[in-house]
């Protein structure tokens, strides 16, 4: 979502200039971006909105972002419902881990591995048997008769 802001760089001076910008923020991972006019980025940064007290000017980083009350009508409207902390959770806690699935692929790298192994055996026991029987079929040849 894009969002027309004005922002001032830095926010601890008494006489503060604010410019015109514009703030991309990235809804599922609460992130943040600010672009000047000239759509060169600012700072970027975390923040949850649902959690600012004054939605219509916080600070990101060193910068003081003021939103105007239609734009922070949007905003609220489009972030809609986030999911919790704890849904989060559930949801890492269903997934497998790395470290399983890297077992996963290991396992199956030895297994394969195993019926590689096992298909050589198998062709040199085949080759050594079709010698065998060449072998028998084979008559001496004997001179002097």
């Amino acid at each position: 979502m894009i969002v027309e802001v004005t922002y001032c760089t830095n926010k601890h001076k008494k006489h503060k200039i604010f410019k015109d910008g514009t703030l991309k923020i990235n809804d599922n991972r609460n992130r943040l971006y600010l672009y000047n006019d000239a759509n060169a980025m600012v700072t970027e940064g975390f923040l949850n909105i649902d959690r600012v007290e004054d939605k219509t000017e916080f600070s990101l980083g060193r910068n003081l972002i003021r939103l105007e009350e239609e734009e922070v009508m949007k905003l609220e409207n489009s972030i809609g419902e986030q999911p919790t902390n704890k849904q989060i959770y559930q949801e890492k806690k269903t997934m497998p881990s790395l470290s399983t699935q890297m077992q996963q692929r290991k396992m199956k790298t030895q297994k394969q591995q195993k019926q590689q192994q096992i298909r050589k055996q198998m062709k040199l026991y085949q080759q050594e048997r079709q010698k065998k029987k060449k072998q028998k079929h084979q008559y001496p040849i004997i001179y002097g008769f």
